[in-house]
């Protein structure tokens, strides 16, 4: 019997499931088995949502409308996680692209599926596939390659050649979530998510932040450190867009519960029309 995807919650117009870590790796999983053999259908996608996603898809209508295709949308970052707690309705957790992508990695190894790595600098994708291939030696790759491809279809046909069944794409938002829609049944893959950039750590040209730093919700500073000039845009001007965007939320919330004794339902498991963000 298939694992039945939860409803989602509505955060400021964009879905996120209620799972934790283990219940996300279960439903993928499932899902995988339950395509059986390989047809040109859309593969089943994963979007991991953070606060700078927020703030583009809410300028981005295309970026806006693959994230509410996505098959499974989780919280990345604790900003989601806040506003969510704000509006009266929390997530379990963190689910992070990251570790999502490994817990998946060793899945494939026990299950025998091939991997496909595609984005990131030259060499990136190559040097990621090769750790991981280190910490679960039965893993099967597929193939990788940078993300300096200039026709996307051209790359989806690749995939496809390679006969993968998991294909992880570390391309910058939102090019990664439009190939995932646009392209994603062309490269005949069971499942697609994007990561972001999960490849740079694995190959060790980036670190992540100590665990401690991560508990503490800190992980986007540790990251911020390490590139300043490319994520000054993300963690500086978006951030502060997105902090507006939760103080906002947070008011209006609580006029709605001075007014009518319930906070105003921007969360929810109904349907976005209503909650457009503004």
């Amino acid at each position: 019997m298939t694992i039945q995807v939860p409803e989602p919650r509505w955060v400021s117009s964009f879905p996120v499931h209620p799972v934790g870590m283990q219940q996300a790796l279960n439903i993928i999983e499932d899902q995988i088995l339950a395509r059986g053999e390989r047809s040109m259908e859309a593969p089943f996608c994963h979007v991991a949502l953070n606060a700078a996603k927020v703030v583009a898809a809410m300028e981005n209508e295309a970026l806006a409308n693959a994230i509410r295709a996505a098959g499974l949308v989780t919280a990345d970052g604790v900003g989601v996680l806040a506003l969510a707690s704000r509006l009266g309705q929390p997530l379990p957790q963190r689910v992070t692209g990251i570790d999502l992508m490994e817990g998946l990695c060793a899945r494939a190894a026990q299950r025998g599926w091939s991997v496909y790595f595609l984005g990131g600098e030259e060499g990136v994708a190559a040097g990621a596939a090769a750790a991981l291939k280190v910490r679960y030696p039965k893993l099967r790759i597929a193939g990788a390659e940078h993300g300096f491809f200039q026709v996307d279809e051209v790359a989806a046909h690749r995939v496809a050649a390679s006969g993968a069944q998991l294909l992880f794409i570390a391309l910058d938002t939102p090019r990664k979530e439009h190939f995932a829609q646009q392209w994603g049944a062309q490269t005949g893959a069971d499942f697609v998510m994007g990561v972001g950039g999960a490849f740079d750590v694995f190959c060790g040209r980036r670190r992540r932040a100590p665990v401690w730093v991560q508990g503490l919700g800190l992980e986007w500073a540790f990251r911020w450190a390490q590139e300043p000039r490319r994520l000054a845009r993300r963690y500086g001007w978006d951030g502060l867009r997105f902090t507006a965007h939760l103080i906002a939320s947070r008011r209006r919330s609580s006029g709605s519960r001075s007014t009518s004794g319930h906070p105003e339902r921007e969360v929810s498991s109904a349907s976005p029309v209503s909650e457009r963000a503004v």
